[in-house]
């Protein structure tokens, strides 16, 4: 042996990274005219379509941050579904049941939610939802000499 190492290959590999390929340019020039038809689509579109993509990318981000917050991250909360769904609720039913107009119904929809969690927040609390039945008085015993309790 003429001192060459058996483990590593007699030719070096070497890579070479690319960031320019035809590919890359190909999808940057797409997306740049996907911007420019979106941007230019209220002047050439009717506003349903306009209110439809809207309604769409709401939805698309909506996803997006679900899928960060469970997916990536584990964590599972339902407290902001349950702010948006009663509010849902309460305005659906402001307009539909009620007849009022649905521009009205969503600030009275608002201040009834806020309503109803204050309520809920500053109702007393029920039996067995304490943790202990421990009270702030202190009780008599027969231990100790000092007469305190604690």
């Amino acid at each position: 042996m003429t001192g060459a190492n058996p483990i590593l290959p007699a030719d070096p590999i070497h890579y070479r990274i690319e960031t320019k390929t035809r590919a890359s340019v190909a999808v940057t020039v797409a997306a740049c005219a996907l911007i420019a038809l979106l941007a230019a689509l209220p002047a050439i579109a009717g506003r349903d379509v306009v209110e439809e993509l809207i309604f769409v990318f709401y939805m698309l981000a909506l996803a997006q941050c679900w899928n960060l917050l469970a997916g990536y991250t584990g964590l599972v909360s339902v407290g902001q579904q349950a702010f948006v769904g009663l509010g849902g609720y309460i305005l659906f039913a402001l307009t539909i049941v009620a007849g009022l107009n649905p521009l009205v119904a969503i600030v009275l929809a608002g201040i009834a939610f806020v309503l109803f969690v204050r309520r809920r927040r500053n109702r007393e609390p029920r039996a067995g939802e304490l943790s202990g039945s421990a009270s702030a008085e202190p009780s008599s015993t027969s231990e100790g000499t000092s007469g305190e309790a604690w």
